[in-house]
């Protein structure tokens, strides 16, 4: 890893409380074990999906929340293969699903359409 991916793991690890509470609450509901636990524990903080501009039907802001609710997804689903499937230990799991939550809230670009992947 490079030294800023490690700088970007230290800033997600360190933002993971209010997700770590979120997977708390999921892993008390039982619902932290389901399927793409990374995306349960966004949505549990409200942060995705990007809520929708009222009143502007197809317009370029829509198509941005769009495009950042699809990449947030994307990201849940490649961490949620990478490092959790495995894991069915509560703990491990939990802090887990909060720090990569925090991750992806972090790099989520702001219009994905322009940014490079």
């Amino acid at each position: 890893m490079r030294p800023q991916d490690w700088a970007l793991l230290a800033s997600a690890i360190d933002n993971s409380g209010d997700y770590l509470a979120a997977a708390h609450k999921l892993e008390a509901e039982d619902s932290l074990q389901a399927v793409n636990p990374v995306e349960k524990v966004l949505r549990e903080c409200k942060v995705h999906p990007d809520q929708r501009p009222s009143l502007l039907g197809a317009s370029p802001e829509v198509a941005r929340a769009n495009a950042r609710d699809e990449w947030r997804r994307r990201a849940c689903l490649k961490l949620d293969a990478l490092m959790l499937r495995e894991i069915s230990k509560s703990g491990p799991r939990k802090w887990l699903a909060a720090i990569a939550g925090a991750w992806v809230s972090q790099t989520t670009p702001h219009d994905p359409s322009s940014s490079e992947q």
